[in-house]
């Protein structure tokens, strides 16, 4: 008789051996990664001086420096302690913000003042700081004249006028059903669309989206922990079900009227206001095949460009870029990359400026007036920064790889890099700034592999014996919207220490990753159920059959997210081949996911309803021979709780033998809870001890 292991809390089974290097878990823990003490999102001042933030080596709390002199000075620290409200808690989790105090800074376009949000109130930095009365605001932004402050506050917009020294609403009749100026949750979640409104050229006027949340199904969230607390609601589409309604409103600061637009798609997708370029829109319909351009004309809309696909457009928050009134940078596809081209408003023209292109771009640096800076992935896994003409000579690229984030002002450019050598470090031209993190006591040894149509990596542990055979652990993701094969150091230090454990740890990027053309990457269309896995054996198999350290016969899986579901249906759809699964906060049923995400890659389930009875894994839960432990953070709200309880009911009923581990009052991200963190790795070594063994 199968034996059911249900384990409903943090609990530990017996570890097969002693864990390797203790210690360096529980400092990775702690440092987040060893992200701590790092100078994160630098930023040019309009009188280009270098602002950034870091915190100390073992805190999370963030502080605005400047880099001067090729010194960091620290400008300003957070006095208070921290306590959000829950709309900042739920932007927070769909920014993936780790840090705490100052978590973003914005310089005043004019006179060199620093506006810096911190609980909901607003700090002004100037020769000194002071908070401005101001009580829960959300999504601050300077008017361009840089007297005035936008924000929302109660599901309204609302105005602060420096020099009045006075609050006033703008907006009226906003409720958590009737939002004005907010992004909704897929915007932010899945668009990175996180603001709901923006400024004219002139200070005058503000462009806000109304979103009409009234016919979306409501999610509950509660906490286990404590029952006498009511779940907080959420708005959350499903695939199938409502949207919310958007629409388009004009407000005129100076009659406090608001002229309002109906946009006829069902996504707006993106919105910005440029000098040159007026009020654009990105729409985009149910199903993501149409993307359209638009401007605002006297009240309606006129298209500039439309893309279509019979699978999806691909959404980039960066473009439109205006040059002039004339002309602006789009993307659009062109020898399988959404190509950078010039557009011309009046003729219509289209010139591709790279009709070469064999990158993906990232994003859009920087105009310059011969070029256009890009961060672009020319190598999966490893952007460099790349000039492209705009006629005539471009300026000469600069010679960097790994570069995760880089701004440009004046001449001046400074990037975080981050390569196999180094972690993510912030460096202006050729000076390095100043860094509080730790240092790591463990060396990575990656090897990089191609075999047949896969980029793959390997990690084998420092005391590698050649003459033996090792356990293999995947490490998966495998959704359509990130590499997990990075040439970065930071990806791979907790793999390592996986490996160390006396395993090899293996990664590859399945079709469907980006950077290497819209081919591969549409190749996942409706295909969740088979060649993502499928990707990852055949490039598995390949890998052992050229390296014999490789145990084939005992490989496990370990994967969040997209990674848990793809971990999950790995031992219920091969149990052939793979042994053991750790599966975190899984999608078990994408009707269960939001719209925005699951239709672009499944269409609806009315109309492609196969796609999702097929990769609906509790159809598989009658095939479960393998051990299968599922984790979940009980207050998730992206991926909620229900997919992992679902997934064990139906693996209860049919009498399979799994473990359930429940983080209560964990969300998506398990990352800031240090406890939680290294109690889950330690969980995850002693499963593949116990169920792969050790080298032989």
């Amino acid at each position: 008789m199968k034996r059911l292991l249900l384990a409903l809390a943090l609990t530990h089974c017996l570890p097969a051996e002693p864990l390797k290097k203790p210690e360096f878990l529980q400092e990775y823990c702690e440092t987040r990664g060893y992200a701590l003490g790092r100078p994160v999102k630098p930023r040019f001042t309009p009188d280009g001086r270098l602002l950034f933030l870091r915190s100390p080596g073992d805190s999370r709390t963030q502080s605005l420096y400047e880099w001067k002199d090729g010194k960091a000075h620290l400008l300003l620290a957070p006095n208070q302690e921290e306590k959000l409200s829950p709309e900042e808690k739920a932007r927070n989790e769909r920014k993936r913000q780790l840090g705490t105090g100052f978590t973003e800074f914005f310089p005043n376009p004019k006179d060199g003042s620093i506006l810096l949000p911190l609980a909901g109130r607003l700090i002004l930095l100037k020769e000194k700081a002071r908070a401005l009365p101001i009580e829960g605001a959300i999504d601050p932004q300077w008017s361009p004249d840089g007297s005035k402050i936008a924000y929302v506050k109660a599901q309204d917009l609302w105005l602060y006028d420096l020099k009045a020294g006075k609050e006033r609403r703008l907006t009226s009749g906003g409720s958590k059903e009737l939002t004005h100026g907010i992004a909704e949750f897929v915007a932010q979640e899945e668009m990175r669309r996180l603001s709901g409104f923006c400024w004219s050229p002139d200070s005058q006027s503000i462009a806000y989206e109304e979103a009409d949340h009234r016919k979306v199904e409501i999610w509950y969230i509660s906490d286990p922990l404590h029952p006498e607390n009511a779940p907080a609601q959420q708005y959350y589409p499903r695939p199938g079900k409502p949207n919310v309604k958007a629409r388009l409103g004009i407000l005129s600061l100076k009659t406090g009227k608001t002229q309002w637009i109906g946009l006829p798609a069902e996504y707006l997708a993106a919105m910005q206001w440029h000098k040159d370029g007026g009020l654009t829109l990105q729409l985009q319909d149910r199903l993501q095949q149409k993307l359209t351009l638009a401007e605002v004309k006297d009240g309606k809309l006129q298209t500039l460009q439309q893309e279509t696909s019979r699978t999806w457009v691909p959404l980039d928050q960066d473009v439109p870029k205006w040059l002039d009134q004339d002309h602006y940078l789009w993307l659009k596809p062109n020898n399988d990359r959404m190509a950078l081209a010039l557009c011309n408003r009046k003729t219509k023209a289209v010139r591709f400026l790279d009709p070469k292109q064999d990158y993906d771009i990232e994003n859009i640096v920087a105009q310059h007036e011969n070029g256009v800076l890009l961060r672009v992935d020319s190598t999966p896994g490893n952007p460099r920064l790349h000039w492209v003409s705009l006629d005539g000579e471009a300026p000469h690229d600069p010679n960097l790889e790994g570069v995760d984030e880089a701004v440009y002002k004046n001449g001046k450019l400074a990037v975080i890099q981050q390569t196999m050598d180094q972690l993510p470090t912030l460096k202006v031209e050729d000076q390095t700034v100043d860094s509080q993190a730790l240092t790591p006591q463990l060396e990575v040894h990656p090897e990089f592999v191609t075999v047949g149509d896969y980029r793959t990596l390997i990690l084998r542990p420092s005391n590698f014996d050649p003459k033996k055979k090792y356990p293999v652990i995947l490490d998966v993701y495998g959704g359509p919207t990130k590499i997990q094969v990075a040439h970065a150091e930071k990806a791979w230090l907790l793999d390592q220490w996986l490996a160390e454990q006396g395993f090899i740890v293996v990664a590859a990027d399945n079709h469907g990753t980006p950077g290497r053309g819209l081919a591969w990457q549409d190749a996942v269309y409706g295909k969740f159920d088979t060649l993502p896995l499928e990707d990852q054996v055949k490039a598995l198999q390949q890998l052992g059959a050229k390296y014999p350290e490789l145990d084939l016969n005992r490989v496990g899986s370990w994967g969040w997210s997209f990674g848990g579901y793809l971990s999950a249906q790995a031992v219920l759809q091969r149990p052939d081949f793979f042994k053991a699964a750790v599966a975190g906060a899984p999608v078990t049923d994408w009707s269960d996911y939001d719209t925005h995400y699951t239709e672009r890659y499944l269409g609806t389930p009315q109309t492609q309803p196969h796609a999702y009875e097929r990769s609906n894994l509790m159809n598989l839960a009658d095939k479960l021979t393998r051990p299968l432990l599922l984790v979940h953070g009980s207050a998730d709200d992206n991926v909620y709780f229900r997919h992992s309880l679902r997934l064990s009911d139906a693996l209860f009923r049919h009498g399979q033998a799994y473990e359930l581990l429940v983080l209560p009052g964990i969300t998506h991200s398990f990352r800031p809870d240090v406890t939680i963190t290294q109690q889950l790795w330690t969980r995850s070594v002693h499963f593949f001890q116990t169920n792969l063994g050790s080298p032989k």
